[in-house]
């Protein structure tokens, strides 16, 4: 089978540890849960704060102390 067999074996390795490890998901000991995490950070700080203070009117300026607790 030469390559091909060597790629075939790769794949089917593959998916076979894919749904053994799929399968602790689906137990009820799984201590593990998936979830969105919350707050997660996709930009800089600094780069946010650019963006809050373009929209921002003009009564609401805020320090940068105050700009990094809202974010």
């Amino acid at each position: 089978m030469g390559v091909f067999g060597a790629g075939f074996a790769t794949a089917i390795g593959s998916t076979i540890s894919f749904l053994v490890m799929l399968s602790h998901f689906f137990m009820k000991k799984n201590t593990l849960r998936l979830v969105r995490p919350e707050g997660f950070v996709y930009a800089e700080m600094e780069s946010k704060m650019a963006r809050f203070r373009q929209k921002a009117s003009g009564e609401e300026k805020m320090e940068d102390k105050e700009l990094r607790q809202q974010i």
